[in-house]
């Protein structure tokens, strides 16, 4: 099962299945999409319920703020049913992505310290630019397989100063195929 925080991550994690990048299909999560929730809600507790409490599940939560805590679900039989909660760390944004595939991280970096949000720098290159969801699918999706998992790999490179110990990045969850390239 997939929780993401955000409908960025939700996005670039459906372009990431559909294309077959991950070290898991579509086909193996709990009913074959990714959950927009920061949170499990009623309906995600009522589906895990239909799914099998004798049954086990791998939780990913996937945002770029992770500093609440996941609440587990009352009900003991379904809290029983997660076997384990993985937390993967999209920090800092996706715009960030964006500005390493444009080969202007740098001047990124050098600016941040004024306290600029990768969003707001992005914004001053490409004005026509709208934080979301929409914008996420047109970016990414006109990137092919080698181009995405290439960005993730030299965000990878950059990430180990941002990311807490035992945190993920999305390049953790690519399939062994795509880190091998």
């Amino acid at each position: 099962m997939i929780l993401a925080e955000g409908s960025s991550e939700a996005a670039f994690l459906n372009i990431l299945l559909d294309r077959g990048l991950l070290c898991f299909k579509r086909g193996d999560l709990l009913y074959e999409r990714v959950v927009h929730e920061r949170q499990f809600s009623q309906e995600t507790i009522s589906r895990m319920k239909q799914f099998g409490t004798r049954n086990s599940l791998v939780v990913y939560r996937i945002g770029d703020k992770l500093s609440d805590q996941l609440k587990m679900p009352k009900d003991k039989s379904v809290r029983n049913m997660i076997s384990n909660v993985i937390c993967v760390l999209t920090k800092p944004e996706f715009e960030v992505l964006m500005l390493i595939n444009e080969g202007v991280a740098d001047r990124y970096f050098r600016t941040e310290k004024t306290g600029s949000k990768p969003s707001t720098f992005y914004k001053t290159l490409h004005h026509d630019y709208h934080k979301g969801s929409n914008q996420i699918k047109e970016y990414f999706g006109k990137m092919s397989d080698l181009e995405i998992a290439l960005l993730l790999q030299k965000y990878e490179m950059t990430r180990k100063k941002t990311h807490p110990n035992g945190m993920l990045s999305l390049y953790d969850l690519l399939s062994e195929e795509m880190k091998r390239i």
